[in-house]
């Protein structure tokens, strides 16, 4: 925003998200700011900027995230879950959620009241692209857009579209080929219909979900499913997982739910 428009019924605040700033976090967190937003319970420099922000009077709010996704470490993340997200959350004064399906996880596993955690409708900025077929190839293609982490299930995708016999499109990703595992990587040098994008910027994304056939994600868990909104601004098919949060942000008549297996998504 702006801050040298005025306005009468807008209060500016200073907002400080601490990431990565370790060791030296503590100097960043005594500079002058308003508001402290914290995306993740369970990392050193979230917690730590809780309590050091607590102390000193600031008001915190904890934006869209789960905690843990996974078992790994579960001792530890069982640990954090009883001895000290309880404790960091009621420092907190306000969890912001994309979904219901988040304020219900918040409320289930910590309690957290129904006045401190707020639903705020999700918002997807559209640069106006529409079928411009001039950056990628104008041959009919599925897209994957996302990284290449392990719940993203990036293998999963491709295992299934080589099951197909003679597919009518093609496969884009927006993944580096050294982001794959070797054995994938084979996979994909050996077959002339999967093409891997690598990263690409917001504008060639606007353009590749204006020419996609359809939007395939199959990932294990998603906390709110901002790609799924992207591809609902151009009004493409979905195939994704069938998680809760996707089935409430998608209405059935444009979305095709399937069970993270193979066969499913084949």
């Amino acid at each position: 925003s702006d801050a040298s428009l005025p306005r009468s019924d807008v209060v500016y605040l200073k907002q400080f998200t601490p990431y990565n700033i370790t060791p030296n976090l503590r100097r960043y967190l005594d500079e002058d700011y308003d508001v402290l937003s914290v995306n993740a319970l369970g990392r050193y420099f979230s917690d730590f900027s809780i309590y050091y922000a607590h102390t000193r009077g600031k008001k915190i709010i904890l934006t869209p995230h789960l905690t843990f996704h996974t078992n790994r470490y579960g001792l530890f993340k069982y640990a954090h879950k009883s001895l000290l997200a309880k404790k960091l959350i009621a420092w907190i004064d306000k969890i912001i959620c994309f979904t219901e399906y988040e304020k219900n996880y918040w409320s289930k596993n910590f309690k957290v009241d129904g006045d401190k955690c707020v639903v705020i409708p999700h918002y997807i900025e559209q640069f106006g692209t529409r079928g411009d077929a001039t950056l990628f190839s104008p041959r009919k293609y599925l897209l994957y857009l996302g990284r290449a982490g392990k719940n993203k299930r990036i293998d999963l995708i491709i295992e299934a579209f080589l099951k197909l016999d003679n597919p009518e499109y093609d496969l884009y990703a927006t993944v580096r080929p050294e982001d794959l595992n070797r054995r994938l990587q084979r996979m994909v040098r050996n077959n002339q219909k999967i093409i891997l994008l690598g990263n690409i910027s917001d504008r060639e994304k606007e353009k590749v979900l204006a020419n996609t056939e359809a939007l395939v994600l199959a990932s294990d868990y998603e906390a709110f499913g901002g790609v799924l909104l992207e591809a609902s601004v151009h009004r493409k098919p979905i195939l994704c997982s069938a998680l809760e949060v996707c089935r409430e942000v998608l209405d059935a008549e444009g979305a095709i739910f399937f069970d993270n297996d193979l066969s499913s998504l084949v």
